[in-house]
């Protein structure tokens, strides 16, 4: 028989005889054979066999997605576990490089054999030709805040891992409501030093400083110890801060730089006299070195920012000092000028400060820088640069003798400093993690700087 259908099926029988699914299709031969001639329903089985075959396909196939997707899952798993770890060890090695939760500095890398600790030294940090140095400009800072001055002011500085390109940019955070630090700008647009002309301050430039002051100082300072609502109006304001540096500008009129106690020096640019800066040096006073009490008031700096305070409010051992009590001014004329400031909150913040320069400098002669402002406009462009310069061509004068230069600073003008030379002293004490030192081996009492060393410890080196 060989029919259309007969062939059909006798070709399904062979092929599919292996099929648990077909195995049940009978004979083609016995089904053309049947004596009434009805057809079986084979047709029907078969395709309920199909049906029950593509069923199990998908089975099999869900199965498999479903090991897939454990699979997955475990491997997410055991990367979060390795991440969390990771995140664990870190974050321990962290807690170990901090000490008392301070603000973590970033500084350029610098190896401890680099900071040559000779006479009169200077850090050298990496640089490159191309490169854009870090000027000084960026430095308007306020002296201290209504915070915690161990919360802000005190850290621990360290030199962070050698980069594989060493020449980074000095980076800090900085203090909330604080002004952010001056980036250096293209080289092509800093002011020429011929174009920038410095003179010690006049009594018609101090209005111009004043107003620096002011602007450059954040409020979150100012707000401290000049209380918004005592102030006058801000011609009057700027007008009494003005007049209480009169006193020391009359002081060291005519004489010359040998003599002077202070030296408020002004930048202005070239031509137009726009005011760009200034810079309140302290001159050192020269006199017998040694460590007696009488020696140390021989040798020692008075302070512009204490000068010609009313004497019922001036900070012990600075009630004999000239320009506290001697003024051009007279004594009700001096309360009107500090009428607005509560002077409580400003003779305890520096009287702070003095001892803690006491306790650094001792008899040791040295420069006090003490304020620095660049007015914004000028930030960057090597003004600010040219004021600290003014003092370090004073200061290493003569190779082998050099003074040093103290100040206080801010996180955010720490970088410009540490670019010229500025070391961070670490003492412990109120207000110690403010201040920098230059030319620091001259005769310093006390001070420790932290190294870092490549596995991340950290070791106190003594640097005085």
């Amino acid at each position: 028989m060989n029919t259309p259908y007969y062939t059909l099926l006798q070709s399904l029988f062979h092929i599919h005889q292996e099929s648990p699914y077909l195995s049940q299709i009978p004979d083609p031969d016995l089904y053309f054979s049947h004596p009434t001639g009805e057809k079986p329903l084979f047709a029907r089985e078969i395709a309920e066999a199909r049906r029950e075959r593509d069923r199990d396909s998908r089975e099999r196939e869900r199965a498999l997605l479903r090991v897939g997707e454990e699979q997955e899952t475990k491997k997410r798993g055991l990367q979060q576990q390795q991440q969390q770890r990771q995140e664990k060890r870190l974050g321990k090695q962290a807690v170990n490089r901090e000490h008392h939760n301070d603000q973590k500095q970033t500084l350029v890398w610098a190896e401890p054999s680099h900071l040559k600790l000779q006479s009169g030294s200077r850090p050298i940090l990496p640089s490159q030709p191309q490169q854009q140095q870090l000027d000084t400009d960026s430095s308007p800072h306020p002296r201290h805040q209504s915070h915690s001055p161990t919360q802000l002011h005190h850290h621990h500085y360290k030199m962070a891992s050698p980069p594989s390109n060493p020449t980074i940019l000095i980076t800090v955070p900085v203090p909330p409501n604080y002004p952010s630090m001056s980036l250096p700008v293209d080289p092509n647009k800093r002011i020429p030093s011929s174009s920038i002309t410095l003179s010690a301050a006049t009594i018609s430039d101090l209005p111009d400083i004043a107003t620096a002051l002011y602007t450059c100082f954040p409020e979150i300072w100012w707000g401290v110890h000049e209380p918004p609502s005592s102030r006058p109006e801000e011609g009057e304001r700027i007008r009494r801060l003005a007049a209480r540096f009169e006193s020391v500008i009359r002081r060291d009129e005519g004489k010359s730089e040998g003599e002077k106690i202070f030296t408020y020096l002004v930048a202005r640019e070239k031509g137009s006299g726009k005011f760009m800066g200034c810079a309140g040096w302290h001159h050192p006073i020269f006199g017998t070195r040694g460590d007696s009490k009488e020696d140390e008031e021989d040798t020692w700096n008075y302070n512009i920012w204490l000068a010609d305070m009313p004497s019922t409010h001036a900070p012990p051992g600075t009630e004999n000092w000239e320009c506290s009590t001697s003024s051009s001014t007279s004594s009700p004329d001096r309360a009107e000028l500090w009428q607005h400031v509560d002077r409580s909150s400003w003779a305890a913040e520096w009287s702070l400060y003095e001892r803690n320069r006491r306790k650094l400098m001792g008899a040791t002669p040295h420069w006090y820088l003490a304020p620095f402002v660049v007015v914004e406009e000028f930030r960057g462009k090597g003004v600010g640069k040219a004021l600290l310069e003014w003092c370090f061509s004073r200061a290493d004068a003569e190779e082998g003798k050099k003074v040093p230069v103290y100040l206080e600073a801010l996180p955010n003008a720490r970088p410009v400093y540490l670019h010229e030379g500025f070391v961070p002293v670490e003492e412990e004490g109120e207000g110690m993690g403010m201040v920098m030192i230059r030319n620091r081996l001259c005769q310093l009492r006390v001070g420790r700087m932290v190294f870092e060393d490549s596995q991340g410890n950290t070791h106190p080196r003594k640097i005085f």
